[in-house]
């Protein structure tokens, strides 16, 4: 559960040449609350590895919404095992989930704030039509809608960088995450082939 422009930066690393609608599908699952998010999330399976595999081979490559959902996954249970891994290990206070939002949302911030793409591609993914996103069992189009909205507010009033998830870190996980995605995606099913 990295900050949602560390989502956008791995969609944007596996596919910067997609539509708007994609980049809104790599941020949808988070527009629910828990425990339900967990559930979507697969954190909640035996295997969250295989849930997956059986998602990516389930969903069309070609549709933009469905792609940007299952990288959110991907990214997800990437950084899951391994940032979130080593903050949990770093911060074991019972108040760690503050401290975390704080450094995540700080890193979000940086990005949004650094990164010549970010911000235009905020306003083009808030100005796709509700009607246009896929569906995910449990949220509504307007709550997609709203999390962006959210997002947006949020991002604009925290200044990063984070000191516990600095530029570098950030950097190194989105290329090493998009690597990654592209790899596992083609071994289950889907290469895209240039």
């Amino acid at each position: 559960m990295p900050s949602f422009s560390i989502h956008l930066a791995v969609a944007r690393a596996v596919d910067a040449a997609r539509t708007p609608l994609y980049f809104v599908g790599a941020l949808a699952p988070d527009a629910m609350d828990y425990p339900h998010k967990e559930h979507l999330h697969f954190r909640t399976c035996d295997n969250r590895a295989d849930e997956l595999v059986k998602l990516a081979r389930a969903t069309d490559p070609t549709d933009d919404f469905a792609e940007g959902v299952l990288v959110h996954l991907f990214t997800d249970w990437l950084w899951d095992t391994t940032q979130l891994t080593r903050y949990r290990q770093h911060d074991q206070s019972d108040d760690w989930w503050r401290s975390y939002q704080s450094h995540t949302g700080e890193a979000s911030s940086h990005i949004y704030y650094t990164e010549p793409w970010a911000q235009p591609l905020w306003q083009a993914m808030l100005a796709v039509p509700q009607g246009e996103f896929g569906s995910i069992a449990g949220i509504a189009p307007q709550d997609i809608t709203n999390l962006m909205q959210g997002e947006m507010r949020r991002v604009q009033r925290v200044r990063g960088p984070s000191t516990f998830f600095p530029p570098e870190l950030v950097a190194d996980f989105v290329a090493h995450a998009a690597q990654a995605y592209v790899a596992w995606r083609c071994l289950h099913d889907y290469c895209e082939v240039e």
